[in-house]
């Protein structure tokens, strides 16, 4: 048997006697921890034969680096109310995606962490973003458009390169020809891993 935060998850009575049980868990230890072994207090109902019942341990959930990053900021591994992915419940905004990907906190209003300045004959874009959330599966592509019109966007001839490492970020500089007429519009699109 195994509990997640304090639920009973499942039993199995390994001599397949059909009885009727009932059990306590109890534990202190945190969602996504080892747990300790659990005494259970295990009944029998009062006219059933009672024969020794194992109880299989199941493995916890397997939760990836965002939903792990959901739980420690909003208290829930589902992309759900305050916690789903497109959801901003700082108002500053930046939805959640963009605040995992970018190593920001969703809770504590915030600016996006980049900046265009033009160097020649390229429009240079940098941003800074969470290395684990690019690790663990979060798409960054830069594109551009010069009518904002859908279909416009193009990643072509957009090179990058990392310009810094520090801690859990890291610094990406993003060169885009700069359009003769002085009209070029840019995007960071952020693409999740859909849990």
């Amino acid at each position: 048997m195994t509990a997640f935060g304090n639920t009973l998850h499942s039993y199995t009575d390994t001599n397949a006697v059909s009885s009727i049980l009932s059990g306590t868990v109890s534990t202190s230890n945190s969602p996504g921890t080892d747990y300790s072994p659990l005494s259970t207090l295990v009944t029998a109902a009062s006219n059933t034969a009672f024969r020794g019942v194992t109880f299989v341990p199941s493995a916890p959930p397997a939760y990836t680096h965002q939903q792990q990053w959901r739980f420690t900021n909003f208290g829930s591994y589902d992309s759900l109310a305050s916690a789903a992915d497109s959801a901003d419940p700082d108002g500053d905004g930046l939805n959640n995606l963009l605040e995992y990907a970018l190593g920001l906190n969703p809770n504590a209003s915030g600016t996006l962490p980049a900046s265009l300045v033009l160097n020649g004959a390229n429009l240079e874009y940098s941003y800074t973003r969470s290395t684990a959330a690019k690790d663990n599966g979060v798409v960054y592509q830069i594109e551009w458009s010069d009518t904002l019109e859908t279909g416009s966007w193009s990643t072509q001839a957009v090179s990058e390169q990392i310009t810094s490492t520090e801690a859990a970020l890291e610094t990406v500089k993003a060169s885009i020809p700069a359009d003769s007429n002085n009209k070029r519009f840019l995007r960071l699109r952020v693409t999740g891993v859909g849990n």
